[in-house]
C-alpha cells in the first residue's frame, strides 16, 4: 500500500536521530519562500494583529501559532540555531568518547573550520554570477526599489530600458563580493550587500556564528562540565543583552547540544545500571520525572512558537496587544538598535530547538516524507527561490491581469504562484546535487591538497 507522505521517515527506513532537523531546515526554508513570494500580496499581515489600522490588522494570520506560515523573519533566528546545535553535535560526542584524546578533537575542528568557508561561499558566488548573467541578458522582470544600483544597470533616468556595458556589470558583482566581505568581517555594523540575492546577506553572519561556536569548542574543551554550562549560558546572557541575536542564537544551539548530552541515557550509564535493581520502587517516580519534562518541553514550544511568531513592528514601533506584555521586557539597547524582534525571535528559536531535541514526539511532523524531502532541498531552495521569483513573479501578475481581467485577475494571480512556488522546489531538487553536494566535496578535496 501506498504510504502517506506524513508518514514518519523513522518507521519507513533506518534514520538517524537528528533527521528531524532536515526537517526543521526544510520547512523553515518552505515559510522563507512564501513569505517573500507572497509579500506584496499579504504584506500588511506582517504587522501585529489589532495595530493601527485595526479594521485592516484583523487576519488570524496576524495571531500565533497561525502566524508561523508566513513568519519568514523568525526563520532566519531559527536555522541559525539549528547550526549551532548541529556544528557542536558531533564533536561534543567525540569529546564524551575520548575526554583526553583532545589533538583529535582540534585536528576534527580544525577540518571542520578550513572546510565550513567553501561549503558556504562558493554556492552564494555561484548565485551571484548567474544572477548577474541573468539581469545582463534581460531574464529579470523586477523594479529594484531597494536597489538603485541594480536598477541603473537595466534602466535610464527616464525608467527606459537600456543595455549597459558588461564590464558595469563586473564592477556591480566585484562591489558584491566586497560587501561579503564586509559582512564578515563587521557583522551589521558594515553596508547591507548589494547583490541582486538580498536574503543571502544571512551566509556571512552563518561564516560568524560558526566560528564562534568552533572558538568555544577548542577554547572549552578542558573544561569540567558544570563550569563549561556556566560559561556558556554566561556568554549567551552576555550576547543577548547586547542585543547580538545572531551570535546568541549560535551559542544557545551550541548549549542545548552541550545540555542533551550531558542528559543522554549513555552519559549517565553508570546511574542507570545502580538503579536497575530498585526499578519497580522507582517506576512511578521515573513516569513522573518523565511527564514533568514533557509538559516543561510543552512549555518550551509554546514560548518558542509565541515569539517565533511575534510579528514586525508598525510605524510607531507597536506589535499589537498580542505582544503588548513584552514592550516593558525589552531592554533599551535592543530599541537602539533597531532589533527587538530579532532578540524576542531569537529566544523563541532557542525555546522551540530546545523542545524539539528533548521530546522525541515533537519532532515527528519534521521526520515526515514531506519534511525530509524539503529538508533535502532546503539549502539549495533558500539559495534559488528569490532569483526565481524576481523573474516571474511580476510577469505572471501581468499575466493574470490580462487573462483574468479586472475581476478575474486575483483568483488567477496566487494558482500561478503556486505553480511558481512549485517550480522552485522542482529547481532545487535539480540543482542539490551541484548547489550543496559539490561544494561539500570540493572543500574536501581542496582541503585534502592542502594538508600538511
Amino acid at each position: 500500500m501506498h504510504k502517506s507522505i506524513t508518514t514518519p521517515i523513522m518507521q519507513l527506513s533506518t534514520r538517524s536521530s537528528t533527521a528531524w532537523i532536515d526537517g526543521v531546515r526544510g520547512f523553515a526554508a518552505v515559510i522563507v519562500v512564501i513569505g517573500h513570494v507572497f509579500y506584496s500580496q499579504i504584506g500588511f499581515r506582517f504587522q501585529g494583529f489589532h495595530t493601527h489600522p485595526i479594521n485592516i490588522n484583523s487576519s488570524i494570520l496576524q495571531l500565533p501559532p497561525f502566524h508561523i506560515i508566513i513568519a519568514s523573519h523568525a526563520m532566519v533566528p531559527l536555522f541559525f540555531v539549528i547550526s549551532g546545535y548541529c556544528l557542536s553535535l558531533s564533536f561534543i560526542r567525540r569529546r564524551q568518547n575520548n575526554p583526553h584524546d583532545l589533538s583529535a578533537l582540534l585536528e576534527i575542528i580544525s577540518s571542520a573550520a578550513f572546510r565550513r568557508g567553501i561549503r558556504l561561499f562558493v554556492p552564494v558566488a555561484v548565485m551571484a554570477v548567474v544572477a548577474q548573467a541573468v539581469l545582463y541578458f534581460g531574464g529579470y522582470c523586477w523594479e529594484w526599489r531597494d536597489n538603485p544600483r541594480a536598477a541603473a544597470l537595466v534602466k535610464d533616468s527616464n525608467s527606459n530600458p537600456i543595455q549597459t556595458p558588461l564590464i558595469h556589470h563586473i564592477f556591480f558583482l566585484s562591489d558584491y563580493f566586497s560587501s561579503v566581505v564586509a559582512a564578515i568581517i563587521y557583522g551589521f555594523k558594515a553596508p547591507p550587500a548589494s547583490g541582486l540575492n538580498p536574503a543571502l546577506w544571512t551566509i556571512p553572519a552563518e561564516f560568524r556564528g560558526s566560528f564562534l561556536v568552533y572558538i568555544c569548542l577548542i577554547g572549552l574543551a578542558r573544561v569540567r562540565e558544570a563550569p563549561r554550562l556556566w560559561i556558556l549560558a554566561f556568554i549567551a546572557v552576555l550576547l543577548l543583552g547586547e542585543g547580538t541575536w545572531d551570535l546568541f542564537t549560535f551559542i544557545g544551539g551550541l548549549l542545548i547540544a552541550e545540555l542533551q548530552q550531558k542528559l543522554s541515557p549513555e552519559h549517565n550509564t553508570t546511574e542507570k545500571i545502580a538503579a536497575s535493581s530498585s526499578a519497580d520502587c522507582h517506576s512511578n517516580t521515573e513516569m513522573n520525572r518523565k511527564y514533568s519534562v514533557k509538559l516543561m518541553m510543552l512549555s518550551f514550544l509554546t514560548l518558542g512558537l509565541y515569539l517565533l511568531c511575534m510579528p514586525d513592528a508598525d510605524g510607531a514601533r507597536e506589535y499589537g496587544p498580542v505582544y503588548a506584555i513584552l514592550q516593558p521586557l525589552t531592554p533599551e539597547k535592543w530599541r537602539k538598535s533597531w532589533a527587538v524582534t530579532e532578540n524576542w525571535r531569537s529566544i523563541g528559536a532557542v525555546g522551540f530547538t530546545t523542545a524539539l531535541c528533548f521530546e522525541p514526539s515533537f519532532q515527528r511532523p519534521f521526520n515526515s516524507r514531506a519534511g525530509q524531502y524539503f529538508g533535502k532541498i532546503s539549502f539549495t531552495l533558500y539559495l534559488v527561490h528569490q532569483l526565481i521569483a524576481r523573474v516571474f513573479l511580476l510577469r505572471l501578475g501581468k499575466l493574470s491581469w490580462l487573462l483574468g481581467g479586472t475581476r478575474g485577475h486575483t483568483f488567477l494571480l496566487y494558482p500561478l504562484i503556486v505553480l511558481m512556488v512549485l517550480f522552485s522546489f522542482w529547481t532545487s531538487s535539480l540543482l542539490v546535487r551541484f548547489l550543496d553536494r559539490w561544494p561539500v566535496s570540493l572543500a574536501k578535496r581542496v582541503e585534502r591538497c592542502l594538508l600538511r
